[in-house]
């Protein structure tokens, strides 16, 4: 950023000392801003003050270089590991509770809005499923995309690994996923190693499909894909999570509009996921 090497340093070290000060605080408040529907909260909170650091960097002058250096060399092994990770948890599903597969049909019942902790709602047995399965999805979906497994990527997976036992599931992921796919095969985007990223990471907005229906998540996984380049513009590229940062964006604009026209999940007890449409039909009260 034009900083002398013991400049840099000492500027470097004060930044991250005054940001992990404030990032705690700032992400209470930032919960307000999408009502939870971004599971990567931190990230959208890191994304707005990157924003800010990167306003005052330009305000001075200061180019801000952003390199990229990616390499696909061990990508069978990162594969193999994945994969490998995956079945560990099924199996440990299984010996945790033989009958599991009666059970795990449980967690959809849930939209995964933050903050769904499936390991106090359905147990341990049914999120160690739930991991496993999301995880062996992810390495599939890659698989049939024909994409190379590289280091971001597989963080891409690992991440939807870990919030499978935190919101994430089959049932509210797939929409959004679809509607990032169905994005990038029908618009100028390309496939590159940034757009296959936001095809993963897009799930980080899975409780808008969970809470408002199939055909809502295609429609945000559909807009967060348009929108994370800019959202990359906007943050200078300080922000590691900059897909969490666009999903905050694309959860507070969708949602409020979305709870006008159409009814949430407990509203229409389990009635119509594809399209629940409020003036449409009214779902009958339970008694």
């Amino acid at each position: 950023a034009g900083f002398s090497v013991v400049t840099g340093i000492i500027v470097g070290i004060i930044s991250g000392i005054v940001i992990g000060f404030i990032l705690p605080a700032f992400n209470a408040f930032s919960m307000k801003f999408h009502q939870g529907y971004n599971l990567y909260n931190t990230g959208f909170s890191m994304g707005v003050i990157s924003m800010i650091s990167t306003g005052i960097l330009a305000s001075f002058g200061i180019e801000v270089v952003r390199n990229q250096f990616l390499s696909s060399e061990y990508h069978k092994i990162l594969l193999c590991s994945t994969v490998v990770l995956s079945i560990f948890f099924l199996i440990l599903a299984f010996f945790e509770d033989n009958q599991v597969l009666k059970k795990y049909p449980k967690i959809f019942q849930y939209s995964g809005r933050l903050f769904t902790d499936f390991f106090h709602e359905v147990g341990l047995a049914a999120t160690f499923l739930n991991i496993g399965v999301m995880g062996l999805l992810s390495v599939g979906m890659i698989l049939v995309l024909g994409i190379n497994i590289s280091g971001p990527v597989v963080g891409a997976i690992l991440t939807i690994i870990g919030f499978s036992a935190f919101g994430k599931h089959p049932l509210n992921s797939f929409p959004v996923i679809l509607g990032a796919i169905i994005a990038i095969e029908f618009t100028p985007i390309e496939w590159t190693t940034g757009s296959v990223l936001a095809v993963l990471f897009v799930t980080g907005v899975a409780p808008i499909a969970g809470e408002y229906g199939f055909i809502v998540g295609v429609i945000a996984g559909f807009i967060h894909v348009m929108i994370t380049p800019l959202a990359l513009t906007f943050q200078g590229g300080f922000d590691l999570y900059n897909n969490g940062f666009a999903a905050g964006f694309v959860a507070a604009v969708l949602t409020p509009v979305f709870s006008v026209f159409l009814f949430k999940r407990e509203e229409r007890n389990g009635w119509n996921y594809i399209l629940p449409i409020r003036y449409f039909k009214k779902p009958k009260k339970s008694i």
